[in-house]
C-alpha cells in the first residue's frame, strides 16, 4: 500500500465515484517488470512491499495510481507506455487472444477488460463513441494514467494482428472531464472488423457493427418470382439471424 503522505488528492473523471475501488495484483506487478533498477525509481521499501503482491489478489487502486505517478516522474511518456503494454501482457493477453480476432473485438471489449482487473462501485470505464473503417473514438472515465492506457490499447491491437496509432483528442490531465482516444489503422478488412466485416462501410456511433446487415436487408426487400428457389431465400433473409455479438471473454472473475 502507498506510504503515508504518498497519496495525493486527484481530480476525478466525470461520473467516477471509486467506492471500494481495487485493482488486481498483476496490474501492480507490471510496474516492477518494466524497471531495470526498481529501487532507484521506487525506493527500497516500496520494492519490498511489491514483492509481497499476489498476481490474483486485490489491492487499493491508490497504490497503483501512485506507482504510475512515480513512473511518469522518473521515466516519462515512454515508461508509461511500456507499463501499459506489460500490464496488458500480464493481466489480459492470455484471455484476449482466446476470444478476440480483430480490432473491433479489442475496441468493444476494452471496457470488459477494465472491469476484469478492477472492481468497486462507480469505477468508470470505456465507451465507444465512433467506429468507422480504420477509425474509432473511445471515451475513458477511469482514474488510470492516460498514457499507460494507450500502452494497453496498442498492446491489445498488436495481439490481434491489427496494429494502429493510438492518440488522444482530449485529455483529463489537461483539464477535460474525460479522456477521448482516437485509434487509426491502415487496415479496413477482417483485421479491423473481424466477423463483423460490413459491406459498404461500417456505421458510426457506439453500436457494434453487424456483418453484412445492410446487404441482407436490401436482398430481403427485393421481390422474388413465386415458386422459385429465390423466394425461399427472400423469406429467410426477411428475418436475418442476429449478428455475432462482441466476444465476452473478459469476465470479472480474476482467476485465469
Amino acid at each position: 500500500m502507498p506510504s503515508e503522505g504518498q497519496t495525493t488528492r486527484r481530480r476525478k473523471p466525470r461520473g467516477y465515484i471509486g467506492k471500494g475501488h481495487e485493482t488486481i495484483g498483476s496490474d501492480i506487478v507490471s510496474v516492477m517488470q518494466i524497471l531495470k533498477m526498481p529501487e532507484h525509481v521506487l525506493g527500497v521499501e516500496e520494492v519490498k512491499k511489491l514483492a509481497t503482491v499476489q498476481m490474483d489478489g486485490w489491492y487499493p487502486i491508490e497504490w497503483l495510481l501512485d506507482l504510475m505517478e512515480k513512473v511518469d516522474k522518473e521515466l516519462g511518456h515512454y515508461g508509461l507506455l511500456q507499463m501499459g503494454r506489460r500490464l496488458f501482457a500480464l493481466s489480459h493477453e492470455e484471455r484476449l487472444i482466446q476470444v478476440a480476432r480483430s480490432a473491433a473485438d479489442v475496441i468493444y471489449g476494452i471496457d470488459g477488460m477494465y472491469h476484469h482487473a478492477n472492481r468497486g462501485v462507480g469505477i468508470g470505464g470505456w465507451k465507444v463513441l465512433r467506429f468507422d473503417p480504420g477509425y474509432a473514438e473511445l471515451e475513458k472515465t477511469t482514474p488510470h494514467h492516460c498514457v499507460m492506457e494507450q500502452g494497453i490499447l496498442s498492446g491489445a491491437l498488436a495481439a490481434v494482428k491489427c496494429p494502429g496509432i493510438v492518440s488522444q483528442k482530449q485529455c483529463f490531465r489537461q483539464g477535460a472531464d474525460a479522456c477521448l482516444y482516437v485509434i487509426s489503422s491502415s487496415f479496413t478488412d477482417e483485421r479491423w472488423y473481424g466477423n463483423r466485416a460490413a459491406q459498404g462501410g461500417a456505421p458510426s456511433g457506439g453500436a457494434a457493427p453487424a456483418a453484412g446487415k445492410a446487404s441482407q436487408s436490401t436482398e430481403a426487400a427485393r421481390p422474388a418470382p413465386s415458386g422459385s428457389s429465390k423466394a425461399a431465400e427472400a423469406r429467410s433473409s426477411a428475418n436475418p439471424a442476429e449478428p455475432a455479438q462482441v466476444p465476452r471473454g473478459f469476465s470479472k472473475d480474476p482467476k485465469r
